[in-house]
């Protein structure tokens, strides 16, 4: 009996823990008035500074994208616009849905 017991404590712990490794986070939006047709996702990592590219989304001609990843560990993470290298959002993937929306404002000068 206490094999038993044992055995389906052994069992039911096991099947609780959260495999790190599969951990996903999904970042939607809408930008409206975007000057490119591409949103990239880059990892900033804290203690190094590295920034490593992940994944890419094409922004539809009403202004909707949506980029999924897998991420092990909770990090940073920015968005940029294709041929533009400033992020315009960072964000942590702290959960498993993200949603944004915005407008770009361009402004000339005069």
């Amino acid at each position: 009996m206490r094999k038993f017991v044992l055995s389906v404590l052994v069992i039911t712990l096991l099947a609780s823990c959260e495999n790190k490794e599969n951990k996903s986070f999904n970042v939607s939006g809408v930008l409206r008035n975007a000057p490119s047709k591409v949103v990239y996702i880059e990892e900033s990592d804290i203690t190094t500074g590295k920034k490593t590219l992940k994944d890419s989304s094409a922004i539809a001609a009403d202004g909707k994208f949506t980029i999924s990843l897998n991420a092990p560990k909770d990090a940073v993470y920015n968005l940029l616009l294709q041929n533009d290298v400033s992020q315009f959002v960072t964000l942590i993937n702290d959960a498993s849905k993200i949603s944004l929306f915005g407008e770009v404002c361009i402004h000339t000068d005069l």
